[in-house]
């Protein structure tokens, strides 16, 4: 699926095929593993079609360019690269204009060189880069290697289908200052069809795309497309309260579907406490307590305060220690919404959704038929009472 984004992009996909003139190597390493362990990918690549694409890789082609590298372990010297075959028909052009490389060519070609794989290995004048690159998984590395090959086709890679592949490719994008193909991603997670990305998946995705999405000019829409399937997966507030499975899997859920469901006019709840309930059940998960105040911040201010119940306001709201509205403290907020008077006046410029409607309202024939009534007794009592006379009395 090699699908281009402009017209004004040129296609390397030749010199990828073909990689003769490659003047530089990039090598692929885990974080975790041993220095003196094989466990790296190495793919030649071509300095100027790295340059041309990427921000970061023309900032350190141009350091190294003006001085000596400035970190040894990310760009040092090579002696060598690996050639593919056909070396004369190839280099026959550019030896026409330059006698240099004629005879420096000539030369290697009388005597080639032939390595394991039976290619040509060549050493070209001029300084080959060794450019070393570190990741934190095998399949971040795989995404590197996609990335490197976009470059070179000038559009999405075969093999970048996948929801998980295509959010591992925005962040490497992302990471090496390539915009056009982080927004390409975007732009292709955007318009996979539900069944591509169920909601499981898609909490992988949210988990592996970079924060910095949001400033790609296709993020709106992305937003959208997890408002519309975290709505419908835990849209009925009162399901999740009363499973374990939900809520267990609500937990889980990463901070940019959490506030989208907490902004939603289309959640089903029986009262806004639960929507409040919720939101401190994520709290107290691995995804809420790794938040930052500024998220915490954000998901307060989603909250629907005026709609809340007066014996919750007074009871529950002054213990939510991730309640935090700048400018109005909490003690401040439960007076106001015990008034009767609404929230205008606590804060100059309020949150949006202090004027919000009400949520969508479960009827109270539906919220007395799925409530359960548990009721706690001690064996022997029970046994006690199933053998009285008058059962009915008891």
């Amino acid at each position: 699926m090699a699908t281009a984004w402009t017209t004004e992009r040129p296609s390397f996909a030749w010199l990828w095929e073909d990689q003769t003139f490659a003047d530089a190597t990039l090598v692929f390493r885990l974080a975790d593993a041993d220095a003196t362990a094989a466990q790296h990918t190495t793919l030649p690549v071509h300095r100027a079609v790295l340059a041309s694409n990427s921000e970061y890789f023309r900032a350190r082609l141009l350091r190294w360019a003006d001085s000596e590298p400035e970190d040894a372990s990310s760009i040092e010297d090579s002696p060598a690269a690996s050639r593919s075959r056909g070396t004369r028909k190839l280099l026959n052009t550019r030896c026409k204009r330059d006698s240099r490389y004629r005879k420096a060519v000539l030369a290697l070609v009388k005597k080639p060189t032939i390595n394991e794989q039976g290619l040509t290995q060549l050493t070209l004048p001029g300084r080959h880069l060794t450019v070393k690159e570190t990741f934190d998984s095998q399949a971040e590395c795989d995404a590197a290697r996609l990335v490197v090959r976009c470059m070179y086709i000038g559009g999405l890679a075969e093999g970048m289908e996948d929801p998980l592949t295509l959010a591992m490719a925005c962040r490497v994008a992302e990471r090496w200052a390539f915009p056009s193909l982080a927004s390409k991603c975007l732009q292709q997670l955007v318009s996979l069809p539900p069944l591509q990305l169920p909601m499981q998946q898609l909490v992988q995705v949210l988990q592996t795309l970079p924060d910095s999405c949001a400033l790609l000019p296709e993020h709106p829409q992305w937003q959208e497309r997890v408002h519309t399937s975290t709505v419908k997966t835990y849209g009925d507030v009162h399901a999740i309260i009363t499973s374990a499975q939900l809520r267990a899997q609500f937990q889980q859920l990463p901070f940019m579907a959490v506030q989208q469901w907490a902004g939603s006019n289309e959640l089903m709840v029986d009262s806004e406490n639960s929507v409040v309930e919720l939101i401190s059940l994520w709290m107290a998960g691995p995804a809420g307590q790794a938040c930052s105040k500024s998220n915490k911040q954000q998901l307060s201010s989603l909250v629907r305060v005026q709609h809340l119940s007066p014996a919750y306001v007074q009871g529950r709201l002054l213990d939510l220690h991730w309640l935090d509205i700048p400018g109005a403290s909490t003690p401040v907020l439960s007076a106001a919404a015990c008034c009767g008077f609404g929230m205008l006046g606590v804060l100059n410029t309020p949150p949006p959704a202090w004027a919000a409607p009400s949520r969508k309202q479960l009827g109270s024939a539906e919220v007395s038929q799925r409530t359960t009534i548990r009721w706690d007794v001690p064996q022997q009592q029970l046994a006690d009472l199933l053998a009285g006379k008058d059962r009915s009395a008891r």
